[in-house]
């Protein structure tokens, strides 16, 4: 049987996750370093494009924007690992809700 790293490189990610210098490094460069290829804006126009200065206003606006398209619609959230356990915990707590929730 042939030697499978992946299980440790998913652990080295996750032990890295609670890294107060991989998180900063994370933050800061995240996009510069990758992430920006992935962004919507070269498949929809720039107009249709939202960003949020943070998570709980995120969240209010992506529920905000479903309500008014309607149940066809698709709302399309982007980040990284650590704005998904940012938004869990708001979503677990009832922060983010928003009068539209």
């Amino acid at each position: 049987m042939a030697f499978d790293p992946n299980p440790y490189f998913r652990k080295l990610i996750l032990v890295a996750t609670h890294n107060p210098v991989v998180a900063k490094l994370v933050n800061a460069y995240g996009m510069k370093l990758g992430a920006a290829r992935f962004v919507a804006g070269e498949s929809f126009e720039a107009n249709r494009i939202r960003s949020a200065p943070d998570p709980g206003h995120a969240i209010q606006m992506a529920r905000g924007l479903a309500q008014q398209a309607g149940p066809q619609a698709v709302v399309l959230v982007i980040g990284s690992v650590y704005l998904a356990g940012q938004i869990k915990a708001l979503l677990a707590t009832g922060a983010g809700a928003g009068a539209g929730a």
